[in-house]
């Protein structure tokens, strides 16, 4: 619970002041709202229960109907909530604090060194004893005189007006109550029944006939109204007429009033004018009154006259005292003059000629005095209590002396019975013990007091802020093991607002000026420990500037630190002071407490930057940088990693950098990271892989740029192959070279292989099956051979020839190029370029079966053409090159499954588009009206152009059935951004990847992101392959402090299948062998029919994989029909389809039926029923087939995942893994904090069940195997 209480200022018409206690106290409110403490949690007390209205939006409540003022902050007000966070107060909806709960109280409101109230025994004037004290605030003017009537003592106290003691019981004082007074009191006379009081602005009347009294009437005066004195008696001699008068003195005259005929409305007698006073002394005796000067040293006689009922006061006589004079008692025809140094007597037997007789020196200033009969009683100030014995006043002597043992001096005394109560107050504002009050609205808080109050309260820790002057006075009432106390001063200090200064005196804006003549005002100790818990400035509004204040860097200011930044940068007469004995104060912080972990880390992004190697700080190592999205939790602090168990990392930022131990490309590093508050809670631990780049260019010595702007990557199955083009450029020169990288899992890359200089290369990755004629009279494996396919332009050093080549490589038992022959496919002389451009462009190579197509742009003067080449593997030309009708720009190209080739291009913001038919290359048409970059890919029977234009991604599908270059066409889809889009690729017609401002996103085709990247990197030219899995592999070029091919695997939520035949057309798929016809039904539903039969082609099935065939029927009519299902024409099954539901089929194609021509003939038979109809019919890849070791893994867009899966229970202390696989895999055991408790590596044969023993306990399992990985949760009981 947080508590603050603040009042307003009811005494002055500074606006200053209250303007500056109502912004920190909103700052205060603010600081724990953000972070994280329920509104309902913070109480605030100010001034009369409303906020205080500022024009300044900035200290205005955000709530549109609700202050944050929660009450008033009078003196039962702070009694109240301090009992409810106790006690409880079910009515106000506040429950009892209890020792898990944290209490903080902040404080800004005036506070007072302590005056006393000493009762001293006189019953032996020779030998005072003090026997009873009672504290009062100590302020400007407070404390300063009293008064006693009856058994009621009475006492000025400044601006806190005056409070009345019952004295009844003289030994033990009893406040009965306040009686407030416009302005700040200074002196009390009696008459009466009424109190009158004299004000720094006015005069005061109060009626005291039932104590301790009520204010009846208040006069404003134009000047201060300082010392008062009064007379009751008779006017003149005894014959004359009876008067009641008071003397008042003011700044520059002496007022008197005449109060018989109505005490509460004193009329005017007249006035005497005196100099500039102040005038500190006033006796009124009969016809005379005596007035003293403070400044000017002199005795005043004013003489009171009455002619014809009419009254009037004349300055009658004056005379030198030689020094100040303070208070005045008369004594028969003598005046005893308190003064500088002691008492002076005056004889005023004749008022118009006083004369000074003797003096007596008593040390220090009389400031008041008190005669009792013969004994004179002298409030001697720092000389304590003085009694003199004045039975002749021609020759006083001091009879006995009383000093208060804390050093007070002596201001006030009044006599009640046998006893003197003697006012007590620091000297000249300066205090002298750790007494101490709070100023609230009503009344005041002494320290011990409000310790009393908290004390009650049962709490965790405890944390005070005290604004107040003399807020240090606090501390040794509040402070023990579980507390943690900031002050703005010491106990004998003034707190100040703040004075827009550094601590070296520099010019610093403390105090904002918002607008001009605005000023928002904030309290020198408040604007700088706000500011270190904060950690930023107040000012200005829109981007303050941050405060460097968290010193251990944990995100968060504790109380330690907070006192350290304020302690080095306060710059008033302050000394702000700091108490925690228990030594929490560095643990101790002002943020909500919630008992709970915070939500586990979310990273934003990671990347690659070089790093100082400790050891050797010469050398630098490939680094990488983990973003974190920030947590905005309130006590949030910071990020743990672990690697195999054990702690590797402990951060409090939202990055780290950390050196990679070794660099293999393409390898996954696996870290468990958590999150954890300031606390001390730790969140529930989460795996992380880190992938290494593919390739980090060398910048060491010069600048080596890379481009991927062709078709680069390519996988059969987890086997990759990638071509990338690498700039370097040196003082001497440019130079472009190819380089390769490749990979058998995709977990791990083999280091680049550079293979040529030259630049724009295109790469096809694929496998020859064994039923294609081979190139050459070798002996083809049974499960195939893998071949490599490069084009790329070079022009040699000094050559004027452009050439286009070809690289290629073959390896007939696994994935990985063994050696490159080259071929020259094309030269020309490069001084015929035209506008100085080359006259090769772009070219780009497709391979499907035993084929390679070709397309580049050939560029020669006057003329612009596209053209195509079809070739052999090993290069051999199939025929000759063939010119595209189509207009010349840079081409995508794209190969179906029947082997024809496609081409797209842009120019001028249009997209064109062509094939090559049985009858040779179709005119090329335009399919769109604005595009960029374009890309064409097919799938089955299906071709997808997606292109980019401004902020949109579009995409169509194309029927290859249709034989129009432009009907084939469906609608577009477009995908909006707010960002530029270029660089897109499609893979098997449901998910597109494209660069967008600087960063990767993956998408399906409705919209729905899957994947992107956030890092402050460049990255661009993206490159995706679907390895046939439930995961796309995607590389792109990133640019930071490195430049570098990062690769990812990202899981997709739908797996694709391998390709789907198309149904339901007026035009039969390709691949369609019989049907009669095409029906719509009423539903909506398309399908293909047949009388009797249905045939299809199944084509592309690799020998190394194998295969389901996923059917869906479906008929109108009625009843239930039977359909039978044969693979090359042997009986795979029937399947029976009621009228209106549809049924789906998934039959494994066995692996004999296409181990020999790759291609499977699907026919279904109408066996009951009106005819055979068909709704969908798609090809999956599922298990891999032939040899496991050695042999190569065929893929060309696979479908279902690899038969793997994890069935985890738990018994008698034990994990029990039941692991279905084929293969390796390893085991992995963490407990929750992310500690590895158990590793095992098996080798799986089908099925096996793994045990592994555990104490009790909540535990997370991993099971990785080359084709993926399984986790899960278990609970283990003893």
């Amino acid at each position: 619970e947080a508590v603050y209480f603040e009042d307003e200022s009811f005494t002055t018409s500074c606006r200053r002041i209250p303007n500056e206690r109502w912004n920190d106290t909103y700052l205060m409110w603010e600081l724990l709202y953000k972070n994280g403490w329920p509104d309902e949690n913070i109480h605030v007390l100010y001034g009369d229960g409303k906020d205080y209205e500022i024009r300044n939006p900035r200290y205005q409540a955000p709530f549109p109907d609700k202050d944050i003022t929660d009450t008033s902050a009078y003196y039962h007000d702070v009694v109240d909530i301090f009992n409810a966070l106790a006690s409880g107060d079910p009515d106000a909806g506040i429950e009892p604090m209890g020792p898990k709960d944290n209490l903080f109280v902040w404080t800004h409101r005036p506070g007072w060194m302590a005056a006393a109230l000493r009762i001293v025994d006189i019953s032996d004037p020779t030998n005072p004893q003090e026997v009873g004290v009672v504290y009062l605030p100590r302020g400007s003017g407070s404390a300063y005189s009293a008064t006693i009537k009856d058994n009621y003592y009475y006492v000025a106290m400044g601006q806190f007006g005056i409070w009345v003691y019952d004295i009844s019981d003289p030994l033990n004082p009893e406040r009965i109550g306040i009686i407030r007074i416009p302005g700040w009191v200074l002196n009390l006379f009696i008459m009466g029944n009424y109190l009158y009081a004299t004000t720094w602005s006015g005069f005061a009347v109060v009626d005291i006939s039932t104590p301790p009294g009520e204010l009846v009437n208040y006069a404003y005066c134009s000047s201060s109204t300082f010392c008062i004195d009064g007379f009751e008696g008779w006017f003149g001699e005894p014959d004359g007429s009876k008067i009641e008068y008071l003397a008042v003195s003011h700044a520059s005259y002496i007022c008197y009033l005449n109060v018989a005929s109505d005490p509460l409305q004193p009329s005017l007698i007249g006035r005497t004018e005196r100099p500039f006073g102040p005038w500190q002394g006033v006796e009124a005796a009969g016809r005379y009154t005596f007035t003293t000067g403070f400044l000017y040293k002199t005795l005043y006689v004013d003489s009171l006259w009455e002619k014809a009922g009419e009254m009037g006061v004349e300055s009658i006589a004056s005379v030198s005292m030689g020094n100040v004079c303070f208070d005045m008692e008369k004594k028969e025809d003598y005046l005893l003059v308190g003064c500088g140094n002691g008492i002076t007597v005056v004889d005023v037997s004749s008022p118009r000629d006083p004369q000074i007789i003797t003096s007596l020196s008593l040390g220090n200033k009389s400031h008041h005095l008190l005669l009792e009969r013969d004994l004179l009683f002298v409030a001697n100030r720092k000389g304590g209590l003085r009694i003199i014995d004045v039975s002749d006043p021609q020759n006083p002597y001091e009879i006995g002396s009383y000093t208060p043992s804390d050093e007070r001096e002596v201001s006030d005394v009044d006599l009640y019975r046998n006893y003197a109560f003697v006012l007590t107050r620091p000297w000249n504002l300066t205090q002298v013990d750790e007494i101490s009050y709070l100023e609230i609205k009503d009344d005041l808080i002494r320290d011990d007091v409000f310790a009393n109050m908290i004390n009650e309260i049962t709490c965790h820790r405890r944390v005070f802020w005290f604004q107040h002057d003399f807020s240090g006075g606090f501390v040794d009432n509040l402070e023990d093991g579980k507390t943690v106390i900031l002050t703005a001063c010491d106990y004998n200090e003034f707190a100040h607002i703040a004075d827009d200064k550094r601590s070296d005196g520099s010019s610093y804006i403390e105090n904002e000026e918002w607008q001009p003549g605005d000023i928002c005002y904030h309290g020198e100790f408040n604007f700088h420990v706000m500011n270190a818990v904060r950690q930023t400035e107040i000012w200005p509004y829109d981007d303050p500037p941050p405060v460097p204040s968290d010193l251990d860097g944990n995100r968060h200011t504790s109380m330690w630190e907070a006192f350290q930044w304020v302690k080095e940068n306060d710059s008033r007469p302050e000394t702000p002071q700091y108490s925690d004995p228990g030594n929490i104060g560095p643990s101790t912080y002002l943020v909500w407490d919630d008992f709970k972990p915070p939500a586990p880390p979310v990273v934003e992004g990671y990347y690659f930057t070089p790093v100082e190697i400790l050891s050797q700080p010469e050398e630098e190592a490939v680094g990488c940088v983990i973003r974190f999205i920030p947590n905005t939790e309130p006590d949030f602090s910071g990020y743990r990693m672990y690697k195999d168990g054990e702690l590797f990392i402990d951060t409090h930022a939202d990055s780290v950098v950390f050196p990679i131990p070794e660099f293999v490309p393409g390898t996954t590093y696996v870290y468990t990271i958590s999150g954890y508050d300031v606390y001390g809670y730790e969140s529930e631990p989460k795996e992380f892989v880190i992938r290494l780049p593919l390739y980090i260019a060398e910048k060491e010595n010069y600048d080596e740029r890379l481009c991927m702007d062709y078709d680069h990557l390519f996988s059969y199955d987890d086997a990759y192959s990638l071509v990338f083009q690498s700039d370097v450029h040196t003082p001497y020169g440019h130079s472009s070279y190819l380089s390769y990288l490749e990979s058998q899992t995709g977990n791990s890359w083999r280091r680049h292989e550079i293979l040529s200089m030259g630049h724009h290369p295109s790469l096809a990755f694929s496998a020859v099956s064994p039923f294609i004629p081979p190139i050459q009279p070798v002996e083809i494996p049974p499960y195939g051979v893998y071949t490599w396919n490069v084009a790329f332009l070079v022009r040699p050093s000094g050559s004027s020839y452009l050439y286009l080549k070809g690289l290629y490589s073959t390896n007939y038992r696994e994935p990985t190029a063994t050696g490159w022959d080259t071929v020259t496919l094309a030269s020309c002389d490069v001084s015929q370029a035209v506008n100085g451009y080359p006259s090769f462009k772009y070219p780009t190579i497709y391979t499907q079966g035993m084929y390679v197509h070709l397309v580049f742009e050939d560029i020669f003067p006057g003329a612009e053409r596209l053209r195509y080449r079809k070739y052999y593997r090993d290069w051999s030309p199939v025929g000759d090159f063939e010119d595209i009708p189509i207009i010349c720009d840079k081409p995508s190209l794209t190969v179906d499954m029947s082997g024809i080739p496609h081409v797209a291009v842009v120019h001028n913001d249009k997209l064109y588009y062509s094939y090559r038919s049985s009858l040779g290359w179709t005119e090329g048409v335009e399919i769109y009206d604005h595009a960029e970059d374009v890309y064409l890919s097919t799938v089955g029977d299906k071709i997808y152009a997606v292109w980019t234009y401004g902020n949109d991604v579009y995409w169509m599908e194309g029927s290859l059935s249709n034989p129009d270059p432009l009907t084939r066409w469906k609608g577009v889809r477009k995908i909006s951004r707010t960002r530029p889009v270029k660089n897109p690729k499609m893979v098997q017609g449901m998910y597109i990847v494209w660069e967008e401002g600087g960063e990767i996103v993956l998408a399906d085709t409705t919209a729905e992101i899957i994947f992107s990247t956030v890092s402050p990197t460049l990255k661009k030219t993206p490159h995706v392959v679907w390895p046939g899995n439930d995961s796309l592999y995607l590389v792109w070029i990133e640019e930071g402090k490195y430049i570098y091919i990062k690769p990812e695997k990202v899981k997709i939520p739908v797996v694709p299948a391998l390709y789907s035949i198309s149904v339901g057309e007026s035009e039969p798929s390709p691949f369609t062998l019989a049907r009669d016809g095409y029906i719509e039904y009423a539903s909506g539903v398309r399908v293909d029919y047949g009388n009797d039969s249905l045939v299809y082609l199944l084509p592309s099935l690799l020998t190394n994989s194998g295969y389901t065939v996923e059917l869906v029927f479906y008929h109108e009519s009625s009843g239930e029909w039977k359909e039978k299902i044969k693979l090359d024409g042997r009986k795979a099954r029937v399947v029976k389809v009621k009228a209106g539901v549809p049924e789906t089929v998934r039959v494994e194609i066995p692996y004999p039926y296409y181990k020999d021509d790759g291609e499977v003939r699907l026919s279904i038979t109408r066996k009951k029923g009106d005819y055979v109809s068909i709704a969908s019919l798609k090809v999956y890849k599922s298990r891999k087939k032939g040899p496991s070791v050695g042999g190569p893994q065929f893929s060309t867009s696979g479908g279902l995942a690899e038969i793997f899966d994890v069935r985890a229970r738990s018994v008698t202390s034990s994990l029990v893994l039941e692991i279905l696989y084929q293969g390796d895999c390893k085991i992995e055991v963490f407990d929750v904090a992310g500690r590895r408790r158990s590793v095992i590596s098996e080798a799986i044969d089908g099925r096996k069940d793994i045990k592994i023993e555990l104490p009790s306990g909540a535990y997370i399992w991993r099971v990785r195997t080359a084709d993926g990985e399984r986790k899960g949760k278990v609970i283990i009981l003893r």
